[in-house]
């Protein structure tokens, strides 16, 4: 069966049949044909949906972004229309976007710090800091180790610390005491001129010695022990004022010994057995009161000053004026009475020998 007539009944009963022109149907108020024109028009004025130039601006309101390509420069450029300075730290690098700009961690003034994967300290993973072309350092809370043993530095001959504050080096307490434990220290000279140190100071003759020592000084409670000669330099080179007594001066005539002959010095020296106080060993010598009035005796003591300190906090708590007496003075001044006595005696024996002398002759006159 044939359709031969098809009729449109739109919504408010106007009739049209498929071949009505469009200059006849109607759209709103006007036709289908005007509305057509109307969008043709008006799709004249916007890009195609592919080709086409746009020629003014591209205004993109709110959150409209553009996707996919854009061809152009604005596509394919390297390099920002102006360069930009870009400052990290004390370092500043030009970027206009041609190549990629780095900074070492010395330029940025900072160093690289990451955790090590390997348990170094009590099995925990620790902090790494890393120096700029040398060892680098592992630090966690308390403590600052180098990561090789025997590689790393605290400062350089050309770069030192102006102070270090520690307790301890190489586990021994530094200067003073530890616990009232007066070795397994370092010594430090305090600020009242006080250092202490053990019971042994060992000396070695030379960078190479191998020995335990070669010269030691020990301490036996009041008594200072040394392991070899104590010497004191007595070249001429060091001395000055040089004065020879002469044999006249050993009879007591010089008026710098005021007539006190070294002999009688000798024969009235009072001599004494004693402790020093807090020492239990036993001395024998002199005591240095009793020849402080004598001549001679000025020339072997010492007018000193014995400094007490509180053997904890190291505090003055007192001084006393003291007499010591030098040691070499007084060998030097023993030797001399000896020698005194000898050219005293070698006189003795002149005259003796003169008297024998004149005894023989008599005798051999009286036998004649």
């Amino acid at each position: 069966m044939a359709v031969n007539k098809i009729e449109i009944q739109s919504a408010t009963g106007d009739v049209y049949y498929p071949h009505t022109s469009s200059d006849i149907v109607k759209h709103g108020n006007s036709t289908l044909s005007a509305f057509l024109t109307l969008l043709e028009n008006k799709f004249k004025s916007y890009l195609p949906l592919t080709g086409g130039t746009m020629t003014g601006n591209l205004t993109m309101g709110n959150s409209s972004k553009v996707i996919g390509n854009v061809q152009g420069n604005a596509d394919t450029a390297t390099r920002l229309q102006n360069a930009r300075n870009i400052t990290i730290g004390n370092a500043t690098q030009s970027f206009n976007g041609s190549a990629s700009i780095s900074y070492t961690l010395t330029q940025v003034g900072a160093v690289q710090f990451e955790y090590s994967s390997d348990p170094v300290v009590n099995g925990s993973r620790i902090p790494t800091i890393f120096a700029d072309g040398s060892e680098w350092l592992m630090t966690r809370s308390g403590g600052i180790v180098p990561h090789r043993n025997e590689g790393g530095y605290l400062g350089v001959p050309t770069r030192k610390f102006y102070d270090v504050h520690t307790l301890h080096i190489n586990g021994l307490h530094v200067g003073g005491h530890s616990n009232n434990r007066r070795w397994e220290l370092i010594p430090l000279v305090n600020d009242q001129g006080v250092m202490e140190i053990g019971k042994y100071v060992d000396f070695h003759n030379s960078k190479a010695s191998t020995s335990d020592y070669t010269y030691r000084l020990q301490n036996d409670g009041s008594t200072l022990l040394c392991s070899g000669t104590l010497s004191q330099m007595s070249d001429r080179n060091l001395k000055e004022n040089i004065e020879y007594l002469s044999e006249v001066d050993v009879i007591g005539l010089n008026s710098k010994i005021k007539k006190q002959t070294f002999i009688d010095f000798i024969r009235e020296f009072r001599f004494a057995t004693y402790n020093y106080k807090g020492a239990k060993e036993n001395n024998f010598g002199f005591i240095a009161q009793d020849i402080q009035d004598s001549h001679i005796g000025k020339y072997m003591l010492r007018e000193c000053n014995i400094v007490d300190f509180d053997p904890i906090t190291k505090e003055k708590i007192g001084e006393k004026e003291c007499l010591a007496f030098d040691i070499t003075a007084y060998t030097s001044i023993v030797a001399r009475a000896l020698q005194e006595e000898v050219l005293l005696r070698d006189k003795q024996i002149e005259s003796l020998e003169e008297k024998i002398k004149l005894l023989e002759k008599k005798i051999d006159a009286l036998a004649s």
